[in-house]
């Protein structure tokens, strides 16, 4: 083979993954800080809800919501862990994807507690997505991260994180916080670095073979 084919080859290799690489696109920071009272648990429920735009207070799914991290009950020995949701492990993953995609700017909420909203001892703090990724509530510095694929949402609590029940006092008390952090990689409309990549490729190949 000859050097030409070869480095053509290696360059197609090497730049064809790029368009599909997954890249932290943003992250957010969420304080759980707070005492429940006449709710005794050692654990609590969180839930990050990603909505249609004003959808605070009650982020549910038959209300076109994609609520992720909820099957699950965290403890202070989820201190410095990270959970990961992706289309394999959440059902809902599909729909918080689209939502952070359609250049909408969306709500997302994030709901802490012993027990659930509905339920009636848990917090919730709604925000859009161009305060909570960009710090501009207006969304002059961007909206959402239209353009890209959602390959996963991590979520991963702070290394204080703790849950501490009270029997003396029938609460509940959660100190820390979590970081919400969306990895996705470029769609290809095809890819610019691609089609460069392919089309010196072709050139290469071509004037190798011509030259052989």
């Amino acid at each position: 083979m000859s050097f030409l084919r070869a480095f053509a080859l290696l360059l197609v290799t090497f730049l064809l993954p790029l368009a599909s690489k997954a890249v932290p696109l943003g992250s957010f920071f969420e304080l759980l800080d707070g005492t429940f009272t006449e709710a005794l648990s050692p654990t609590i429920f969180v839930s990050v809800c990603f909505g249609p735009p004003l959808m605070f207070g009650f982020c549910e799914a038959d209300a076109g919501g994609a609520v992720l991290f909820a099957d699950h009950r965290y403890s202070s020995a989820d201190a410095g862990s990270t959970f990961v949701a992706t289309s394999a492990n959440e059902a809902a993953f599909a729909t918080a994807a689209q939502l952070l995609t359609n250049g909408v700017n969306d709500n997302i909420e994030v709901d802490w507690g012993p027990f659930t909203l509905a339920e009636g001892n848990a917090f919730g703090s709604g925000s859009t997505e161009a305060n909570r990724f960009f710090g501009d509530p207006s969304g002059a510095s961007g909206i959402d991260f239209a353009g890209f694929a959602i390959d996963s949402i991590d979520l991963t609590f702070s290394d204080n994180f703790s849950v501490t029940p009270d029997a003396s006092s029938d609460t509940t008390t959660v100190v820390g916080g979590i970081t919400v952090q969306v990895f996705g990689h470029l769609v290809p409309e095809p890819s610019t670095a691609s089609l460069v990549g392919l089309g010196l490729a072709g050139l290469l190949l071509r004037r190798g073979a011509s030259v052989g």
